[in-house]
């Protein structure tokens, strides 16, 4: 979700932002003259460089003349609206004169500073990249687990609730199929499952482990919904539910589509 709303931010608000300074760096810049064609507000606001002011950003559409040849181009500025007809100064790198701007205004909507949302999609890929790590080892586990029966042997606090219920980080111990002594510790704040009549065998509780790293094991109860076994431990195949890929689908499609748009 933080992946997909930070795409969106970010391909609202990148495409307009000023990048005529990154790219003009170190290029020699001429001074010349040009004459407002039209003003108009972009509907967008924002702040003075100072942040001491703040208003409507005002798109000034301009005419100049570079060796009999006419150009037109555009600058925003701050509540900057000028009359038809004005005579104004301009700049523009020595090489690329089509890149015009006025004096004081900027070539985009936003000032570069506007990068900054792309640290929300940058926060957004990274929590999506530890998820997709989590959830392909947890499909490793389901297609090359083995099944045992552990015991509880420890449970402590861990200061940390989930819809205001305690969670509790229990230690289980199980035999792998060598006949060796593991641990696994399961963190939850469903304590409920773990309640045991006196019946020594009802405390046990089955745990799906890698047989190459047994440390790491799930609790049978405690895998997620859709995750099903028969009466024999083996996994149930099922169909995934279409609706988990309709978001991360959404986002690639965004994505891909306001990249070329933006390139093209």
């Amino acid at each position: 979700m933080v992946l997909l709303i930070g795409s969106l931010i970010a391909w609202n608000f990148v495409p307009l932002a000023d990048l005529s300074s990154i790219f003009s760096s170190g290029e020699n810049i001429q001074k010349g003259s040009g004459t407002i064609v039209e003003s108009t507000s972009t509907g967008a606001t924002g702040k003075s460089s100072d942040s001491k002011t703040s208003g409507h950003i005002v798109e000034n559409r301009f005419t100049y003349v570079i060796k009999g040849e006419t150009f037109e181009s555009t600058s925003y500025g701050l509540n900057e609206t000028l009359a038809p007809g004005d005579e104004l100064k301009i700049e523009h790198p020595l090489a690329h004169p089509e890149r015009a701007v006025i004096v004081g205004m900027r070539a985009n909507t936003y000032s570069p500073q506007v990068l900054l949302v792309l640290i929300i999609p940058l926060i957004g890929m990274i929590l999506s990249y530890f998820a997709i790590k989590r959830s392909l080892r947890l499909v490793n586990l389901l297609k090359q687990g083995e099944i045992a029966f552990a015991s509880m042997v420890g449970k402590e606090g861990t200061n940390t609730t989930i819809n205001e219920q305690p969670v509790y980080r229990y230690t289980f111990e199980f035999s792998d199929k060598l006949g060796n002594k593991c641990k696994t510790k399961v963190s939850t704040h469903h304590s409920g499952i773990f309640t045991y009549s006196g019946d020594p065998e009802a405390r046990k509780e089955r745990v799906l482990y890698d047989p190459k790293n047994p440390s790491y094991a799930k609790l049978l109860d405690l895998l997620p919904n859709g995750v099903r076994f028969d009466i024999s431990d083996k996994l149930l195949r099922g169909r995934m539910p279409i609706a988990i890929l309709i978001l991360p689908g959404i986002t690639v499609w965004v994505n891909v589509y306001r990249a070329l748009k933006f390139l093209i």
